[in-house]
């Protein structure tokens, strides 16, 4: 039997009809596969929606809790900023920040006096480093021995004595100082003053460090590890109770070779009792020794065993004097001072001698105006883009309106959010305040 080949044309038309025939087919079998594809898209749209939405109504959640007394991160109680107006053209007199806490008031300062160190100096001579022919000790801080007594001896603080100092340490500088105790929730508490007030660095309880912090009393002997040993009464009355303390010092060896060089190196390396210390240096063929703190209970403690010739004050110690709405202060730092006014720290400015300035510490509106503008523009964000994604729009070509739904259009738990959180805005609350509603501090919505 033959078989008939037909025509070219007649084969092409046949592969033609068999391409569709099987176009077909896998359109047909695709249209599932397409479909889930439609819906998988459309599940990630709408998953991407929700986490929108998500991270909208989470950064409307932490903006609303500034506005909640009971959080901890509330924004709205009020806060304190300290200012200051200088009485005197052109300078500063003092600079000033505030704790938030600081109650509001006004106040007038007048400075008589900074704070200064004392100095002294000896001759000249024609050349720093020439030998001076010099011998001799010279002590800092003390004469070698020290020395330690309690005023009246008190229930906490019933004896002090002398003790070595740790290594690494400052031995603590003759002069005056306190023991005093509270009762903190039932723990007996104490610290260690000095005459201007500070509270002194000393050993923590348990030796791991050094603190000026309150730390528990104990019963029996605490070592400071700076020189002073305490004997405590941990059951005690609470107060203040006075000591005295001399301090050992240390000392350097002066030998006839030594210049004014050598000298002023061996005063800088020692490691001298705190309160009295100084520092000493050469300006025009002098040496000069200048104390490192301010104020009266500072002055240079030294004792001249080499004969170096240090002579009267060049800048006598003195106090910061100024008074404060009239009532006299005297302090013996110029900077840092945290006890003049409740909830603020004064730095009085190097051209404040002779001066007046105006501090004034007041509301400040700052914190709670950026949590109020941090609400609305997280309520907007997550109000507008819900608005968004439920809006029914429509465009119009020519004669041909053509209407598009949201995505979320249909969904009614999305509108009962977008309600609820519309109402929330204008709802009006019961409290005892004279605020019931956003409306009455000025936040509305536009309808």
């Amino acid at each position: 039997m033959a078989i008939n080949i037909g025509s070219v044309s007649d084969m092409k038309g046949l592969a033609v009809s068999f391409q569709s025939s099987i176009t077909a087919i896998v359109d047909a079998e695709s249209e599932p596969i397409k479909r889930i594809q439609t819906q998988r898209d459309e599940v990630n749209l709408r998953k991407s929606i929700y986490t929108d939405i998500k991270s909208n109504l989470d950064a409307l959640q932490s903006a609303v809790s500034g506005l909640i007394s009971t959080e901890g991160g509330y924004a709205m109680g009020q806060v304190s900023k300290a200012s200051v107006a200088s009485g005197t053209s052109g300078a500063t007199v003092m600079t000033t920040t505030a704790t938030e806490s600081a109650p509001v008031g006004e106040f007038d300062v007048v400075v008589t006096a900074l704070a200064k160190s004392q100095s002294r100096t000896t001759g000249v001579v024609a050349n720093s480093n020439l030998a001076l022919g010099k011998t001799g000790t010279f002590w800092m801080g003390g004469t070698g021995t020290a020395a330690a007594s309690v005023g009246t001896p008190s229930d906490i603080l019933t004896d002090v004595t002398t003790s070595d100092v740790v290594s690494g340490q400052h031995e603590i500088g003759t002069g005056t100082y306190s023991v005093q105790s509270r009762d903190l929730s039932g723990v007996r508490q104490f610290r260690l003053v000095d005459a201007d007030g500070n509270a002194v660095s000393i050993r923590n309880a348990d030796g791991s460090a050094y603190t000026a912090n309150w730390q528990t009393a104990t019963d029996g002997t605490f070592d400071t590890g700076r020189g002073l040993t305490l004997a405590l009464n941990s059951s005690g009355i609470t107060g203040s109770t006075d000591l005295s303390y001399t301090a050992k010092g240390v000392s350097v060896d002066i030998s006839a070779s030594d210049t004014q060089q050598t000298i002023a190196a061996k005063i800088n390396a020692a490691n001298q009792p705190d309160g009295h210390a100084f520092k000493a240096s050469i300006v025009s063929g002098r040496m000069v020794l200048n104390g490192t703190q301010t104020g009266v209970n500072h002055t240079m403690t030294y004792t001249d065993g080499a004969g170096l010739g240090f002579g009267a004050d060049v800048q006598t110690a003195q106090n910061a004097s100024f008074t404060v709405n009239g009532l006299s202060v005297s302090t013996a730092n110029n900077t840092g001072l945290t006890e003049v006014v409740e909830g603020v720290t004064i730095n009085l400015a190097a051209d404040a001698e002779g001066k007046t300035a105006h501090l004034s510490v007041a509301a400040n509106v700052d914190k709670s105006t950026a949590a109020m503008n941090a609400f609305v523009t997280k309520f907007n964000a997550a109000f507008t883009h819900l608005t968004q994604k439920m809006a029914l729009t429509s465009s119009t070509n020519g004669t041909t309106t053509t209407y598009t739904r949201g995505p979320l259009s249909s969904d009614q738990g999305f509108r009962t959010l977008r309600m609820d959180l519309f109402n929330q805005v204008n709802k009006i609350a019961t409290n005892s305040g004279s605020f019931t509603s956003l409306a009455n501090i000025g936040l509305s919505y536009d309808k």
